[in-house]
């Protein structure tokens, strides 16, 4: 009876999930579908990319956007924030789909069965996941600063040289660590078969 009433809360949270799932998977289609359309059209995007935002400074830039702009690093830049996009969204959309089979015996009313192998799995899908996004995002952020020549924009006597500062976070490190420690946690903590032999 104690393991039948986490039934109904865990069908509600699988049905909630299963939502956030689907939306997660639209999302991704439609992110992998403007990847081809930033190659096609990146050109007609050329008279966008007038602004140039720098942190919280915005830039209006005057003239012809040839004249300080490097049209084929653009499309690589809009192709790089869109596979960044995707795998944020394959990863996430994994990650739903494996808390959804974590919840699967408590919808059934057994007990909640072994975790460690779907938390492992969970913690690698983190770290696989915010590895290629966090890679991809790097690629983009170089490619954008480089998409304008930023020596002929700043070219002033107060300006002595123009450098890019890139960063990398690695948040999801930290997280696939706390997960693949909860993993540890739980195998420690499962039944063993030769434990069972010896009672």
């Amino acid at each position: 009876m104690e393991k039948m009433r986490f039934r109904g809360p865990a069908a509600a949270f699988d049905k909630f999930l299963k939502v956030i799932q689907y939306v997660v998977l639209a999302a991704a289609v439609a992110a992998l579908v403007m990847i081809p359309l930033a190659l096609i059209l990146g050109d007609d995007l050329v008279t966008d990319a007038s602004v140039l935002q720098l942190g919280n400074l915005e830039l209006r830039l005057a003239g012809r956007a040839g004249l300080y702009l490097n049209e084929s690093r653009l499309k690589l830049s809009l192709v790089m924030q869109f596979v960044t996009a995707l795998a944020y969204l394959v990863s996430g959309w994994y990650a739903l789909r494996v808390m959804r089979r974590m919840l699967a015996p408590l919808i059934q009313g057994r007990p909640l069965g072994p975790a460690s192998g779907q938390l492992q799995e969970l913690a690698w899908t983190v770290l696989i996941g915010g590895g290629v996004a966090e890679i991809a995002h790097a690629v983009g952020q170089v490619a954008a600063v480089r998409t304008y020549r930023l020596d002929s924009i700043f070219k002033m006597p107060p300006v002595a040289a123009v450098n890019n500062l890139y960063d990398l976070h690695l948040w999801f490190v930290g997280v696939a660590l706390a997960l693949f420690f909860l993993a540890y946690v739980f195998q420690c903590s499962e039944p063993r078969e030769d434990d069972e032999e010896d009672e």
